[in-house]
């Protein structure tokens, strides 16, 4: 799996590894310069993209009532170790 942001691309294990790249890449810049991370599966094709605050969504088109498939990782959560991913599940 690789995470594309711009013209770079940084291979990753997983979604939860792809927003901490995403996140420690972007560091304090702008918004308007870090462009938002796209994650490929290994045969290229898109599997889900990184906003700008590290959360992981569908790679389909966003519309109202899209949910992130893995929210940000805090720093407090980095640093300590204590990584909380949260996943969101359909319920129907």
């Amino acid at each position: 799996m690789t995470l594309h942001i711009g013209r770079h691309a940084f291979p990753v294990l997983d979604l939860a590894a792809a927003s901490l790249r995403y996140q420690q890449f972007r560091g304090a810049k702008s918004s308007k310069v870090v462009p938002e991370g796209v994650v490929h599966d290994d045969s290229g094709a898109v599997i889900a993209r990184v906003s700008y605050n590290g959360s992981v969504w569908p790679a389909a088109p966003w519309h109202s009532g899209l949910r992130p498939l893995l929210y940000a990782i805090d720093d407090a959560s980095r640093r300590t170790g204590l990584h909380r991913l949260h996943t969101h599940k359909e319920t129907h």
